[in-house]
């Protein structure tokens, strides 16, 4: 599938992302639930990869 964005979208759904990917970090860091931060992980590791695609 393949999404046309104009920039300012891209540059928007970078910010979010980024933002998303801060807050994951933020509460891997605050967890101590083994299996939340397993959750986490693969959260952050999906967003990463978004992120690199909107940057390519």
């Amino acid at each position: 599938m393949a999404i046309d964005l104009s920039r300012p979208e891209q540059e928007f759904l970078v910010a979010l992302l980024q933002e998303e990917l801060d807050e994951v970090r933020s509460e891997f860091h605050h967890t101590q639930a083994f299996d939340y931060k397993e959750t986490l992980k693969e959260r952050e590791a999906l967003v990463r990869g978004l992120l690199a695609k909107l940057k390519a």
